[in-house]
């Protein structure tokens, strides 16, 4: 029994350091997303800002009245802008600022010394590319199609009113700007993060992972998935 007693409370010992780091790795990441999250977006705002005016400047006139003929005239222009280049350097920047996080975040929850830096040429190559699809015209997901979606609507309405088309405009992609700026980082940063933790945990060793909702402000959605356990590289989508 007292054999069973002690083997009992060094198990108990060696829990508590687990969730100890566990606590210190999560506390860690939330003060460096937050901090990646703020710099992100004020960053990325005026980009896409100047992305919604880039094919207006030289004034609404030059733009084409033909919903088609529009969206045609709106996608050669972004095909061949120097902001398009300024958008996929500060998204690949971001991106791998959002790797090594998560790459950082795994490592401390592993309690593993050391500082995690990005190098590997296939997933740079990985990262690139799908940088490159978001800044390409017809690329998947692309941002830029996005855009040429939001202008065909917008353009005529802007057109459509006299006196103060300036205005109008310009408060409607100050606006929108702003929330695509926001819900760019909040897709693009997580979908990082993830990927990197997957690797380095595999790199590590791990095979399983456990969803664990800890309880704290936890979203109903996510309640019931509490406890399942799941192969690190085959996580369900949902």
């Amino acid at each position: 029994d007292h054999q069973i007693l002690k083997g009992l409370h060094s198990l108990r010992g060696g829990l508590d350091a687990l969730l100890n780091v566990r606590q210190t790795a999560a506390d860690r990441y939330n003060t460096a997303k937050a901090v990646l999250d703020a710099e992100w977006q004020e960053a990325m705002q005026p980009v896409m800002e100047d992305l919604y005016w880039y094919p207006l400047r030289n004034g609404l006139d030059a733009t084409p009245d033909d919903e088609a003929e529009l969206r045609t005239w709106l996608e050669r222009r972004y095909r061949d802008g120097a902001l398009v280049v300024a958008l996929l350097l500060l998204l690949r920047r971001y991106s791998r600022r959002a790797y090594n996080l998560g790459g950082q975040t795994a490592l401390d929850m592993l309690a593993l010394d050391g500082t995690f830096r990005l190098t590997d040429p296939a997933i740079l190559a990985l990262i690139d590319d799908h940088t490159e699809q978001l800044t390409t015209v017809g690329g998947e997901n692309s941002l830029l199609d996005t855009t040429i979606d939001d202008l065909v609507i917008e353009i005529p309405k802007a057109k459509a009113v006299a006196g103060s088309t300036a205005l109008a405009l310009a408060a409607y992609i100050a606006l929108r700007s702003a929330r695509r700026t926001e819900t760019i980082e909040r897709t693009e940063r997580p979908l990082q993060v993830a990927q990197a933790l997957t690797e380095t945990f595999v790199n590590n060793g791990i095979v399983y992972q456990m969803y664990d909702v800890n309880g704290v402000g936890c979203p109903k959605i996510c309640a019931p998935l509490h406890g399942i356990v799941m192969p690190v590289r085959r996580i369900p989508a949902y």
